[in-house]
């Protein structure tokens, strides 16, 4: 049996199931209370033994009946059962869950509760079974709680969740990322209304990270009751701007800070990190914005030696490369480039130091990687065309982590080659590269991989391509393919049972290849919606 096929952690089995009895539990309440408050039309007899008359009323009743069933709530006893169960869960959770699975068994519980609640879809919106779910919710958030992360694929709860952080004093992390389908449901508002109003309680909080929604009055909120703020991510936020600053400068602990894609402006940045280096109790360690300026590097590589992370989507042609020199311990860069800027130049400068290393953009000179940053240990790489000198290249020895999303098949094959230590690929490509797959194994037999994820741009990768895989690369422990609808995918590759089906990981790997095209905040989400779509194949997932 290959290491791949090996079964499912006991753990993780455990948590499954621990899921779906709670996540059946919550259905099965909506269930009896939704079949209790219908109508019963099973006294009726035979209409034969009725007059005409007689079965025209019967009719209206009846009818009049299912309007009435529609529109007004169920019993209050079935509401004070559905509590009394809920309370009893809460008490079972409490009292048997360990401190440290806390955060694993309630992200679980509330992901599988979601996720069954597509049986009793057309019933979610009814008040009554809002109330319901809320308390199941209520119920399967433990008190010692100490990390949130709300994803985008929660349909039914997350509005509950968030409700009720204001219980959740232990909390050190909360996570909001960009969520397209919320933002074209334009429910910014009353999302960003919701979190400010848990902020008071949330003393112990460590991480905020709230992206696209965040204010102004947010910020004032968090920055007066969080004090011990690290992380600050508030990523696409356009209605954060300097109002915020002189807020955000208090706080003495921050280590890492994303002000990308707010209205924040150049001078407000300035005052922003300026303040920081005098406020700080400790040091920025990364820091991440849209456009980077001279006065910004000039304050960063003098305030802030010990930076490790940055991240930046627009490198403006009379940047001052050369200052990057004094970032002697930055380890972390992330370039989002739409333009010929000078990239190049500051990998020449970082490059020796650079342990991590993303760059997404139309076009990316490998060879300029390759050379500039030979002690890489991960590198993400979303481009369409992937350029390379003639000159012969020297291996990526250190490299073990390798994210590639490219429609670049030939260049693809050039750089996978290079790779030869590589213990994990997340791979997004033409369907074309896996025909030159042999050339690949040819010159790396990628003898160390042990996790490999592997998906198509166009139609889905073809099942020999993964038996060819599977076969060659000896010491996988996990491979996962990605590309079309969830069943589909599932019957093209039932007959390798180690090969788990994911279509979600097409967005994770695809999606902000588009967030720095354009430039600015006003088109980023149609950007992001449109980029899904222009490489969606026919046989491609729908994105939900």
């Amino acid at each position: 049996m290959p290491p791949y096929n090996s079964p499912v952690r006991l753990e993780k089995l455990s948590l499954q199931t621990a899921g779906k009895f709670v996540s059946e539990l919550g259905v099965q309440l909506v269930k009896s209370a939704h079949s209790s408050s219908m109508p019963n039309f099973t006294t009726v007899g035979s209409t034969s033994l009725f007059p005409a008359r007689q079965i025209r009323r019967h009719l209206k009743d009846m009818l009049h009946h299912a309007v009435s069933y529609r529109l007004s709530p169920i019993s209050s006893k079935h509401l004070l059962h559905a509590q009394r169960v809920c309370r009893h869960l809460q008490q079972v959770l409490v009292n048997m869950v360990p401190y440290y699975m806390v955060n694993a068994v309630t992200l679980e519980l509330l992901k599988q509760l979601d996720n069954r609640f597509d049986e009793v879809h057309a019933l979610a919106e009814q008040p009554w079974c809002r109330r319901i779910l809320h308390e199941i919710v209520k119920a399967i958030l433990h008190p010692e709680l100490t990390e949130l992360f709300i994803t985008w694929r929660w349909k039914y709860i997350a509005e509950f969740v968030i409700t009720e952080m204001s219980n959740l004093s232990n909390l050190k992390v909360f996570k909001l990322p960009l969520n397209v389908e919320f933002i074209e449901k334009a429910k910014t508002s009353s999302v960003e209304l919701t979190v400010k109003k848990q902020l008071p309680t949330m003393a112990k909080l460590q991480k905020f990270v709230f992206h696209h929604y965040c204010t102004d009055e947010t910020i004032r909120a968090l920055c007066e009751s969080c004090s011990l703020l690290k992380c600050l991510d508030i990523y696409l936020s356009n209605n954060v701007t300097d109002a915020s600053v002189q807020h955000i400068m208090k706080l003495k602990y921050l280590e890492e800070l994303d002000i990308t894609e707010t209205d924040i402006s150049d001078e407000g940045r300035v005052r922003l990190l300026t303040g920081l280096s005098q406020n700080s109790a400790k040091p920025l360690i990364s820091y991440r914005t849209y456009s980077f300026t001279n006065p910004e590097i000039s304050v960063l590589s003098n305030q802030f030696p010990d930076l490790r992370e940055f991240s930046a989507s627009l490198l403006r042609e009379d940047l001052s490369i050369r200052d990057f020199r004094r970032f002697y311990n930055l380890e972390v860069c992330h370039i989002y480039s739409y333009g010929e800027f000078l990239y190049s130049d500051v990998f020449e400068y970082i490059g020796s130091h650079l342990l991590e290393l993303s760059f997404v953009g139309p076009s990316v000179n490998i060879t300029d990687i390759i050379k500039n940053c030979p002690n890489l240990k991960s590198l993400v790489i979303k481009a369409d065309h992937l350029r390379m000198d003639n000159a012969h290249l020297p291996g990526l020895f250190s490299l073990q982590h390798l994210t590639l999303r490219t429609r670049d098949s030939p260049g693809a094959t050039v750089l996978l080659s290079q790779c030869q230590n590589l213990t994990s690929l997340q791979l997004c490509t033409q369907q074309m590269f896996f025909m030159l797959l042999n050339e690949v194994m040819l010159k790396n037999r990628l003898a160390s991989l042990q996790h490999l994820c592997v998906g198509s741009l166009n139609e889905n990768v073809p099942p020999d391509a993964v038996a060819f895989l599977t076969q060659h690369c000896t010491n996988l422990m996990t491979c996962k393919v990605f590309g079309g609808q969830d069943a589909e995918l599932r019957a093209l590759y039932q007959q390798y049972p180690g090969v788990q089906v994911e279509p979600d990981l097409w967005i994770q790997l695809a999606d902000n290849v588009g967030f720095a095209n354009k430039g600015r905040k006003t088109e980023i989400v149609k950007t992001i919606v449109n980029y899904m779509y222009e490489f969606r194949s026919p046989y491609s997932f729908e994105y939900n």
